[in-house]
């Protein structure tokens, strides 16, 4: 470990000077040099040309011999070793994975990508990568790589036999509850609903079933030398055959139990519940079929369905983990159950011990995290993980590009050089982010959270102290859209059924809509998307089901729209010359009206059809000419906004990158770049570079 451990720290050294705050000056900054302006006359030639960030964390891995972490992420599979400076993306390219399996020797990885039913295969040795196939409308249990054959398990219960080498499907056999891969690769066991068989891989024949009788049975596991197999009945216990003679060598009840994990040898497992009440874990020898003591997970009581939320075992089996709902960390000895360690730390979707058990992999919000819990020390693995981003928007002056994510993570990337950011701070009782807004100087963030609203000070920003950060509460209800008027003067938030207005120097409310409009019926209706228009002469909102309110900002008059839209409206945006109101609706559509006379221009189907009225499905450019509409079928189609012709369509994989869903999307300030949000929870910009 002291390899990895060096290797380690001079990647993070490395990583931190890479993620140096940049200051903000005064002076406009460019995106980039090289980019031209985007216009209808050249729109068909954007091309992807850089990814933020690395995708949702959704789990990671060892290498096989100790010297590598795999983090996978919703955006594929990268490797921190010795080799690069950065994580390095080893799955082939972008697409949305929703998780890795890799075999015993590490040679082989296998990704279940883009909705989750087909199988793309890497070799890891050579970079090569291919589709190997697909199961449509289904997602996969398991996937084991045996002897030169991929076997994998769909939730439609077919198993999947597939040869590496002539890149082939072998046979697909109906039916089937589980399967395990023998340590030699040259043997399966699988269960059905006439029991657990045992198959020989290279000629694909069953060679005989084991008995008793099992039929059904999950979690099927052979020992670390192939001797036994193991398997566990809900709530029954653990049940173990010898392998040779496929007779029971014995059956332990463990009443409770719902899960189970063994280690890589076959020696030790590990069981326990599924239900909020089951704070405790049992320990059992594999070996001889007795329990080895019963350890508890935590000392409280949860408010949670599940009490235990991750768990893991080492590979020689003598230590086991577990996290708790309340974020209660412990290791344990597994032969004498005794702790060996506590810690408290955020919720993790995964526990992974490394080769040797002294450390364990595990997430936060943001960051993978290496822990050495024997000395309570933990070092980040900084890849800048993050869900799905919910909210983007660049800052007026360009400098920024801000992205927020559905976990809370918000991100500030310097524009004149994108590894460059800042990551926000929130205050303790900040527990949930739902929007933002720049103001148009750039020097301050209106934010929506849970039952908190905030003005952020951003010339606090500092390369001196980068969690350095200025709050100041404007109330305390919960804000879901937030918007600045043009000129800076005021401010409003979304706020359940009502909008809100304040003045944005003296943050004194001047006007509540709730209040100033009587009726009962259409106050408490919820208010969707709120946007004041760049001349500060209007503030429109959309109300449940499907109504448009404008108020004029010179008097605070009321005016209700019926616009004949079947569907609610959501992302309501104006044109940068406040002549033109644009928003997408739940009914798969895209719509332009004119922001005086409330008449309709054009409309568009084919939006994304998420209900989300958060993401900004649509966007003007920065001169007004071009309205960019996310679209279903993976690409954004971009039209001339007064006419709503069609000019260009960017699809994914314009530069080889890979696939993906465009989600949220805006343009820079200076009209050379166009940023998205994805479904792999990376930022996409795409850019025309100059020749």
């Amino acid at each position: 470990m002291s390899r990895l451990s060096s290797v380690k720290r001079l990647l993070l050294t490395i990583l931190i000077a890479l993620c140096g705050l940049a200051s903000t000056s005064s002076s406009a900054a460019q995106t980039t040099d090289n980019n031209l302006k985007i216009t209808a006359q050249n729109a068909s030639h954007l091309k992807w040309q850089r990814a933020l960030g690395l995708g949702g964390l959704i789990n990671a891995a060892w290498s096989a011999d100790g010297n590598s972490i795999f983090a996978v992420t919703n955006a594929g599979v990268y490797r921190y070793d010795s080799t690069a400076t950065t994580p390095v993306l080893v799955s082939g390219t972008i697409a949305y994975t929703n998780n890795a399996y890799f075999s015993r020797d590490g040679h082989w990885l296998a990704t279940t990508i883009n909705s989750g039913s087909e199988v793309r295969i890497t070799n890891l040795a050579t970079g090569e990568y291919w589709a190997g196939f697909e199961e449509l409308k289904s997602g996969w249990s398991k996937l084991y790589f045996g002897d030169g054959v991929l076997v994998a398990l769909s939730q439609n219960n077919r198993l999947w036999l597939y040869d590496l080498m002539h890149k082939r499907i072998l046979r697909v056999i109906e039916e089937i509850s589980d399967v395990a891969v023998h340590p030699n690769g040259d043997q399966m066991a699988v269960s059905d609903k006439r029991g657990i068989s045992l198959w020989d891989i290279p000629t694909l024949r069953e060679t005989g079933r084991f008995s008793p009788r099992l039929t059904r049975s999950i979690r099927l596991a052979f020992s670390g030398d192939g001797r036994s197999l193991f398997t566990t009945k809900v709530r029954d216990g653990v049940y173990a055959f010898d392998v040779e003679t496929r007779q029971q060598k014995y059956h332990l009840a463990v009443p409770g139990a719902g899960f189970a994990l063994y280690d890589a040898r076959g020696t030790t497992a590990m069981l326990w519940g599924a239900q909020s009440s089951d704070l405790s874990i049992q320990l059992v020898n594999l070996e001889t079929g007795k329990r080895i003591v019963q350890v508890q997970a935590t000392d409280t009581n949860p408010n949670s369905a599940v009490a235990i939320t991750a768990a893991a075992i080492s590979r020689d089996g003598s230590r086991v983990a577990a996290l708790a709902w309340d974020g209660t960390l412990r290791v344990w000895d597994s032969h004498t159950g005794k702790q060996i360690s506590e810690q408290t730390v955020e919720q993790s979707r995964f526990l992974t011990f490394s080769a040797d058990g002294t450390k364990l992999l595990l997430s936060t919000a943001s960051n993978l995290v290496l822990n050495d819990y024997l000395h309570d020390h933990r070092e980040l693995l900084t890849g800048h993980y993050g869900y799905n981003v919910s909210h983007l928007a660049f800052s007026p002056n360009g400098h920024w590009l801000a992205t927020l994510g559905v976990n809370g993570i918000m991100r500030l990337w310097n524009t004149s050089a994108w590894g460059n950011l800042v990551e926000l701070t929130w205050p303790t009782l900040v527990t949930r982010i739902y929007h933002f807004s720049f103001s148009p100087d750039s020097r301050s963030l209106l934010v929506g959270a849970y039952k908190r609203i905030l003005r952020h000070d951003l010339s606090t920003l500092s390369t001196a102290n980068p969690t350095l950060h200025s709050f100041v509460q404007l109330g305390t209800a919960t804000c879901q859209m937030t918007a600045y008027s043009g000129d800076g003067k005021l401010m409003a938030c979304s706020i359940g059924t009502t909008v809100v207005v304040w003045n944005a120097e003296t943050r004194r409310v001047i006007w509540d809509y709730a209040k100033a409009k009587k009726d009962i019926t259409v106050k408490n209706n919820a208010v969707y998307s709120i946007a004041i228009s760049p001349d500060n002469q209007q503030l429109a909102l959309s109300l449940s089901p499907n109504r448009l309110v404008i108020v004029n900002l010179r008097n605070y008059a009321v005016k209700t729209y019926d616009l004949g839209i079947s569907g609610a409206m959501f992302s309501l945006t104006y044109s940068p010359d406040s002549k033109l109101l644009a928003f997408k609706s739940s009914n798969n559509a895209a719509y332009v009206f004119d922001a005086r006379t409330m008449q309709k221009k054009w409309s568009t189907v084919g939006l994304y059809r998420e209900y989300d009225n958060a993401r900004q499905f649509v966007a003007f450019s920065p001169d007004g000419a071009l309205l960019a509409v996310s679209d279903l079928a993976q690409q954004i189609r971009l039209f001339e906004a007064s006419t709503g012709q069609l000019v260009a369509e960017l699809k994914d994989n314009t530069s080889g990158e890979g696939t993906y869903n465009f989600q949220g999307i805006a343009f820079s300030p200076d009209g050379t770049l166009l940023a998205g949000t994805t479904d792999t929870g990376m930022v996409m910009l795409w850019g025309i570079t100059e020749q």
